[in-house]
């Protein structure tokens, strides 16, 4: 036997795909390890064929907690993954964005910087035909380099990622948001007012007090008129909003306002949630709560 049928591969591939549906994947590890070692020296190492098994043979060892043999299934299948003009560009995009996300998973955080800057530029030159995985890149970026202490280029990512979101809304109301016509989904929604309360944080890192405030009080804006100021999410709006006044624009105002948020926080979610004893920590540091 010198080929392999590609109805037979399809048939296997359908049928581990089953079993990864399942849940079932030291099974489907089991029968795609024994397929690949059957067939990959008949198809080749450059085999569209054998360099999905690859792929899927690293998702399929993270699944079963084979960190070390996943890596190495990663690293020999996305180089080629890349450059094997068999795979269409979607493909090539998402397998590029999971290999990533394992990086980042597995704690290699300048190499996933690395490839996403890479992906970043690729995407960036025909950004309207992949703006979701456009956002999703530049939304990593924007983690990794808050992790790696990177917050100017955090932000820039960050408010980069809102005015994507917003252009929609801009283009139809200008640049001008009300109650009225706060009219996102709810997924675009949350992440307007995780990513203002994100681009929030990193100003204030980087001494950016009144930047910081501009975008604290938009996203509290979004979340008050969606969720209430009673929502957790509005409250952590409202404490950063004090803690930046605080730090760098007007300090016995922030610790007054740092006050009220910390009221809000015993009333609306209770004194052991995690942002009401965060409030309670800052305020001790300024020495406005004292132990009993």
């Amino acid at each position: 036997m010198n080929n392999i049928q590609s109805d037979n591969f399809d048939e296997k591939i359908n049928l581990i795909s089953s079993l990864i549906n399942a849940e079932k994947y030291s099974l489907a590890l089991d029968l795609l390890a024994e397929f690949y070692k059957q067939y990959n020296h008949i198809w080749g190492c450059e085999n569209k064929k054998t360099i999905y098994c690859e792929f899927v043979l690293a998702q399929l060892n993270i699944a079963v907690g084979d960190i070390h043999k996943a890596k190495y299934y990663y690293e020999i299948s996305i180089p080629k993954i890349i450059s094997n003009d068999g795979f269409g560009d979607d493909f090539v995009i998402e397998a590029q964005i999971v290999y990533i996300r394992f990086l980042i998973t597995d704690k290699d955080y300048a190499y996933a910087i690395s490839c996403l800057e890479k992906l970043h530029m690729q995407l960036k030159i025909c950004i309207e035909n992949n703006v979701r995985d456009y956002l999703t890149v530049i939304d990593l970026l924007s983690s990794l380099y808050s992790v790696e202490g990177f917050h100017q280029k955090s932000v820039d990512m960050t408010c980069e990622m809102i005015a994507i979101l917003m252009e929609e809304h801009e283009h139809r109301y200008g640049n001008i948001l009300t109650k009225d016509n706060i009219d996102f989904s709810k997924e675009v929604i949350d992440k307007l007012i995780s990513l203002h309360l994100d681009a929030g944080a990193s100003f204030s890192r980087l001494e950016k007090y009144h930047d910081a405030k501009q975008y604290l009080e938009h996203g509290y804006f979004l979340s008050f008129n969606v969720y209430g100021d009673h929502d957790e999410r509005s409250l952590k709006l409202n404490y950063n909003l004090a803690v930046n006044e605080m730090q760098g624009i007007d300090p016995k105002e922030g610790i007054r306002q740092l006050h009220f948020v910390y009221e809000d926080m015993v009333k609306y979610l209770g004194s052991d949630n995690e942002y009401t004893k965060k409030a309670y920590n800052t305020l001790k540091m300024v020495d406005e709560i004292k132990e009993n």
